[in-house]
């Protein structure tokens, strides 16, 4: 065996398996959906819903989930809404009620740590969103403040 055969093995082979293999889109939307079900107030029916408009905007979900960037979710979106008016005239809420959705979604899964960023961030931006991270943050805070005082 020459040098570099053995460097390989040696270096490159364990990293092949150092790192568990990407999660997918579906496979997160599963852990999603049982979050969902975890929550109260939310009936069957509306977790259906979200997970539906999640899997409609986020097609094909075999995908990796960190393979999702901003330009791919503003792609998506702009689909999404040109296939929404094809189809009813309640394009721009059916449209927004998806991006929303994927908002969240994303949101959760970065507090998991599954994702660095969430793509749909810069869609919602100057809407519900920023007053939404704007309320996360604050619930963030006070919980860190709750640990600090004795």
């Amino acid at each position: 065996m020459d040098d570099h055969a053995v460097l390989r093995r040696v270096c490159v082979e364990p990293a092949l398996y150092a790192f568990a293999p990407a999660r997918t889109i579906a496979a997160t939307l599963n852990e999603y959906e049982a979050h969902l079900g975890g929550m109260p107030g939310l009936g069957g029916q509306h977790i259906r819903e979200t997970l539906d408009a999640l899997c409609d905007l986020l097609d094909p979900v075999e995908a990796p989930l960190v393979a999702l960037t901003a330009g791919m979710a503003r792609a998506l979106v702009a689909s999404l809404s040109q296939d929404a008016t094809r189809r009813t005239s309640s394009a721009p809420s059916a449209s927004q009620r998806g991006i929303e959705a994927a908002w969240r979604f994303f949101c959760w899964a970065k507090d998991r740590g599954y994702v660095g960023n969430n793509p749909f961030e810069p869609l919602l931006r100057g809407s519900a969103a920023d007053a939404m991270a704007s309320a996360r943050r604050e619930r963030s805070v006070a919980v860190a403040a709750r640990g600090w005082v004795a």
